[in-house]
Formats: C-alpha cells, sequence, structure tokens
C-alpha cells in the first residue's frame, strides 16, 4: 500500500505494479467463475479502493468533482474493474470455442443438464454468465458506434466469430474497452493441432 500511495511514484509504474501482484491475483480464474452480480459489486468496490489510493482521491472529492469510476480508473492509467472481468471471461470464451469438439471443455461448455434444477440449487451458473455476456454484446457495439463489427457478428454467430481469432480480438477490445490495435497471438503448436497436423520444431546446430 505504501508503493500505492507515494506520489513520488508514477502511475505507469503504479498501474503496472497493480496490475501485476493484486489484479493477478483478484482475478484469478475468475473466467470460470458463476458471477453474480452481487459479488461482482463487492469485487469492483474492493478495486476501486484501491484506485483511489493510487490516484489519491477520495470519494468526497470525487463526488464533489462529478467524476465517474472510469475517469477515476483513467487516471491511474487503468481500466474498469467490469472490463479486465469481461475481457478475461470473453478471452477465454474465444480459446474454448476454437478447441476441436472432442475436447472436454468445449464438450462441457455447449452441453445440458438433462431434468429439473434442484431445489435450492443456484441459479446463477458459469454457462448463464457467459450467455448473459455474449447476449450483450450486440448491445455495446451498437452504443459504441461499431456498426460494421456488429453486423459480422450477427452474420458469424458467436461461435463463429470466436474461431476467427482477428474478428474475436477486435469485439473484446471494443467491448472492454481497450486502446489500440488489437495483437492477435499466434501459437503455432497449437494451429497445428486445431488442423490436426504434426508439430515439429527445428533446432539450430549449436542448440
Amino acid at each position: 500500500s505504501q508503493i500505492y500511495a507515494n506520489r513520488g511514484v508514477s502511475a505507469e509504474a503504479k498501474a503496472k505494479a497493480f496490475q501485476a501482484f493484486v489484479l493477478s491475483i483478484l482475478s484469478y480464474q475468475s473466467e470460470c467463475w458463476a458471477l453474480r452480480s452481487e459479488l461482482q459489486r463487492e469485487i469492483c468496490v474492493f478495486f476501486n479502493r484501491c484506485v483511489r489510493v493510487m490516484t489519491g482521491i477520495n470519494r468526497r472529492f470525487q463526488r464533489d468533482l462529478r467524476m465517474t469510476t472510469a475517469q477515476v480508473a483513467r487516471r491511474a492509467n487503468l481500466r474498469t474493474c467490469e472490463s479486465y472481468i469481461s475481457e478475461r471471461c470473453l478471452k477465454w470464451l474465444g480459446h474454448v470455442a476454437r478447441m476441436p469438439d472432442d475436447r472436454l471443455p468445449r464438450q462441457t461448455l455447449f452441453a445440458r443438464v438433462r431434468g429439473p434444477r434442484a431445489i435450492g440449487g443456484q441459479q446463477m451458473t458459469t454457462r448463464a454468465r457467459l450467455h448473459k455476456l455474449v447476449s450483450s454484446i450486440p448491445a455495446v457495439l451498437e452504443e459504441k458506434g461499431q456498426h460494421d463489427l456488429k453486423n459480422e457478428f450477427a452474420s458469424m454467430g458467436w461461435v463463429g466469430a470466436a474461431n476467427d481469432r482477428t474478428t474475436w480480438a477486435k469485439i473484446v477490445h471494443a467491448m472492454c474497452d481497450i486502446e489500440g490495435d488489437p495483437a492477435v497471438k499466434v501459437n503455432p503448436k497449437a494451429e497445428y493441432i486445431l488442423e490436426q497436423r504434426p508439430y515439429y520444431v527445428n533446432f539450430d546446430d549449436d542448440d
């Protein structure tokens, strides 16, 4: 906490340290959570408290200046808590959608349990959370003026869009307010496995 409250440390250094040491633990495996709105609110309350410490802006000062949570986070070179949680979830969803049909995570994602829900069973599930997030994509893209991307998403469907790494990266950037052009990672080994081709590693003579 002394590092984040220290005014002598730059905002860039604070943001990098916060993402490495705090946000990585706070959002660990959050892509698989059956996250209810109450739990997400508690996580975001802690996140916003950390951001206010980093920026030196208390709640009263934020209220008097009528600053939104996103504006305060931007002063700390960060995005909102919801943005980071949605980013991890969407990236994981795209990764699973690109898996072969015989992979267990993909089968579990698209599987349905027969029979009625048990009495007292949890209403919010991981599947329901993912469905809610994916269903909100067209409205968010429309709100942010990404009409071409919205039409492309509507024509391809979310599974088709997820299988196109470039399109899915653009959707993730638009949904999570990530600045800059998306950099699509290409894993040669994964590409060969998805195409069911053998993967060879070439070593130099010195290796």
